[in-house]
């Protein structure tokens, strides 16, 4: 905080010592009250008690967080004096699953890609991205509404985007030489990239065609997505793909674009033993007369009340995600609507969990035929891809 001299520094805390502490280093500190609910109410008790009326701007450090970067705290203040906000906040790129799924972390949406140069509005804050599907749906369901828009309290926010690559297995495809490949594939620069999967379909033939798997990617957004494919492949990117030609080869020029809702925190229902691998259940649909986005929404909504009352506390990890298409993918995917996954630990916590819904699940089932009609489901078995 000294080290970015943008004003004045005072340390608030609740305890006497590092009152002390800071005052026998020659620091300016005030006790304030240890009753409080958040570093925001201690500020206010704080500044209160400094009783100054010339103060401008409050940046708010805190105090398990000293390696701040002194050009972050400069550049927020800075942008905050030339754009008069009342309030903002510093905020980073997510680029891995670990910290996507962190509740104990607090996540941001913004209305234009987080720059340097740029101070966008936030949309929302949260700490459970799972309302991206329950909010979003709902929101672009009722956009049609000729009621004003209610600036004050946003909930728009977008969803990750999805891509499938179709893959031919090879002469050589096995279990090793696959291991062998996606470890050197993570040796490549995958800045761009949040999450990647593989699912193996356990019938023959599936949307694809026959015998193949997928190959899944996770952006930020499809703008970031389209520019890393408009790269031309790096030298070490094209001797991976020339190494293990023989193992798998992936139609990129004909991969498939979806908006990835999550619809469920994915440790709702319990812990996953491995995240590594899981099944993928998966039901391919197509809305009914009745169907649209805020119907879907709701169902998902109703959907995850009914995973609640039904579970035993026995029952193993379980979390689900709805895809909707975008980008002009091939008819043989469009033709549906949507694609609903389920998402299990394994087969027999799978099998448990629809035999369940098939003895107590008939008014949920009857929501869901009354917006859409579904196949499935078609198993897959699906691994992590891209390693934290």
């Amino acid at each position: 905080a000294l080290k970015a001299d943008i004003g004045e520094v005072f340390v608030a805390a609740e305890d006497q010592e590092i009152i002390e502490d800071v005052r026998k280093n020659g620091g300016e500190a005030i006790l304030t009250s240890n009753n409080h609910n958040s570093g925001t109410d201690r500020i206010y008790e704080a500044l209160v008690k400094l009783g100054r009326t010339d103060v401008e701007l409050i940046m708010n450090l805190q105090g398990d967080e000293p390696l701040m970067n002194v050009e972050d705290i400069q550049n927020l203040n800075s942008n905050m004096i030339k754009t008069k906000r009342d309030l903002g906040t510093l905020a980073t790129k997510i680029n891995d699953k670990k910290t996507f799924e962190n509740h104990n972390i607090v996540k941001v949406i913004t209305e234009e890609s987080l720059d340097h140069s740029k101070f966008p509005r936030a949309l929302n804050f949260m700490r459970n991205i799972t309302i991206y599907l329950l909010l979003t749906l709902l929101v672009v369901g009722c956009s049609g509404s000729s009621e004003p828009e209610q600036e004050a309290e946003p909930t728009e926010q977008g969803p990750m985007f999805s891509e499938y690559l179709t893959c031919t297995p090879g002469s050589n495809f096995n279990a090793d030489n696959v291991r062998a490949m996606i470890r050197d594939w993570n040796q490549l620069d995958l800045s761009n990239l949040i999450y990647a999967a593989g699912h193996a379909p356990v019938a023959e033939s599936s949307l694809g065609g026959e015998g193949k798997v997928y190959w899944q990617l996770f952006w930020e957004s499809k703008e970031v997505a389209d520019e890393a494919w408009s790269q031309p492949p790096s030298e070490e990117f094209a001797a991976w793909g020339e190494k293990y030609a023989d193992v798998l080869t992936c139609d990129g020029d004909g991969r498939r674009g979806y908006d990835a809702y999550w619809g469920r925190d994915n440790d709702r229902s319990g812990e996953w033993a491995d995240n590594s691998q899981w099944v993928t259940y998966a039901h391919y649909c197509k809305f009914t007369e009745n169907g649209n986005l805020e119907t879907l929404g709701a169902a998902a909504e109703a959907f995850n009340e009914y995973v609640d009352n039904s579970e035993t506390g026995e029952d193993g990890p379980f979390t689900f995600a709805v895809y909707l298409h975008n980008g002009d993918n091939p008819e043989v995917y469009s033709q549906y609507d949507f694609f609903w996954m389920n998402y299990y630990q394994n087969d027999e916590d799978a099998q448990s969990s629809y035999a369940r819904f098939a003895e107590n699940g008939g008014e949920m089932q009857a929501q869901f035929d009354e917006i859409s009609s579904c196949e499935g489901p078609y198993p897959s078995n699906s691994y992590q891809f891209l390693y934290e």
